[in-house]
């Protein structure tokens, strides 16, 4: 049996990564289902923090209209057209009426639910995912946070209570300032035992199911 260890650099605003998970979830389907024993095999996935923008504002700003500032309203149509049928391909409803700013706070939210196990932290980033693109919601909200916590299973008052507290809030920090040190630019970014193989953007299934081939055939199991 095989137990493969997967670092998704991510954040948590980004339509990229959202559509980069599923395509890598779409190529572990795969995988288990046609990959002799593949069923017996274990997937771990960590996500890691990124701030794409730091500076960012703590309070949301309706994404429809920073978009149109940025790029006008004619290219945001077109911009947002193409992501949803992107988006769509994938299994994913992806709308503008939300809000963005800083991520934070989110980010924070991540890695507590990662202290409750990587498949908790997994369900906590897609559920943000989920209400910044289908539900629309504001990813700077605690309240947004505190329903994809509940969403999850989380105890609410706990995560409220982490979020409020500068406990490993400094970690956090410091691990997405690291991160962009490194040399990363952009994301998503996935990492594949440890960097051994790495995925730089969305990718698609058939590549991450190459490396899921590699990795095997490395480990005499081919």
């Amino acid at each position: 049996m095989t137990s493969f260890n997967i670092s998704i650099i991510s954040d948590t605003v980004c339509p990229w990564c959202y559509i980069g998970y599923r395509r890598l979830q779409k190529a572990i389907e795969v995988y288990q289902k046609t990959y002799p024993g593949g069923s017996n095999d274990t997937f771990n996935v960590e996500w890691k923090p990124y701030y794409l923008n730091p500076e960012a504002p703590t309070e949301g700003v309706p994404i429809q209209e920073k978009m149109v500032s940025q790029m006008g309203a004619a290219s945001a149509e077109r911009v947002q057209a193409h992501m949803a049928s992107l988006a769509s391909a994938e299994g994913i409803i992806l709308k503008y009426g939300g809000k963005t700013g800083n991520t934070r706070l989110s980010h924070h939210l991540l890695h507590f639910a990662k202290s409750k196990g990587q498949v908790m932290q997994n369900d906590v980033a897609l559920e943000l995912f989920r209400l910044q693109f289908k539900e629309e919601r504001d990813i700077t909200d605690i309240q947004t946070l505190l329903d994809a916590a509940r969403n999850c299973g989380l105890d609410v008052e706990e995560a409220k209570a982490y979020l409020a507290s500068s406990s490993d809030h400094k970690e956090v920090d410091m691990e997405a300032a690291a991160i962009r040190e490194s040399g990363v630019q952009g994301v998503p970014v996935f990492l594949f035992e440890g960097g051994e193989h790495i995925v730089d953007g969305s990718g698609d299934v058939m590549e991450f199911f190459e490396i899921f081939m590699k990795i095997k055939g490395d480990q005499g199991c081919s």
